[in-house]
């Protein structure tokens, strides 16, 4: 799902017990959180359990999350209920959101806390674009809202797939 340019899932990476990410699990801009993926206790089809690693043992963690969000706020949209994951994950790696583990590890207790939603959305250029010196400049516009907004900073990758984040020198109020 991390490739998905239409509606978008909650995309989960898979994490080690110490929350280092897991070396066969996907990564990128996308990633929105981690959770655990590696050696987590399964039910076996014939019965009697197993330990397996994977996207697919994180996934259902965040799952989870989100259907305990829904049961506790049944009116949130997809997309609140996915930016309450983001807003509520534990910080790891990285500060701020990293390629590895997107905002951080998921946190259901602090998920279930969060009371107001943050939403940027760039509409132009498309998410994915890229640019050279030759494309100077660029005009991006977009829309921030949410009842506790205050500003927002535009920050650059220099690659498809960024590890580190530059400032772009504009702040929006």
């Amino acid at each position: 799902p991390q490739n998905m340019r239409s509606t978008k899932p909650v995309v989960v990476a898979a994490s080690t017990p110490s929350d280092a990410p897991a070396s066969f699990t996907n990564f990128g801009i996308s990633v929105d959180v981690a959770a655990p993926g590696t050696d987590i206790l399964s039910v076996k089809m014939n019965g009697g359990y197993y330990r397996l690693s994977g996207t697919s043992m994180a996934a259902p963690h965040a799952a989870g999350v989100a259907a305990l969000v829904l049961a506790h706020r049944p009116n949130l949209t997809n997309e609140e209920v996915r930016l309450a994951l983001r807003a509520s994950a534990d910080d790891v790696n990285s500060a701020g959101f990293d390629v590895h583990s997107g905002q951080g590890r998921l946190n259901a207790l602090r998920a279930l806390g969060v009371s107001s939603f943050l939403q940027v959305d760039i509409s132009s250029p498309l998410n994915h674009s890229t640019f050279t010196a030759q494309d100077s400049p660029v005009t991006i516009t977009g829309n921030a809202s949410g009842t506790t907004f205050q500003s927002a900073e535009l920050l650059r990758g220099d690659s498809l797939q960024p590890t580190s984040w530059a400032s772009m020198g504009a702040s929006l109020t």
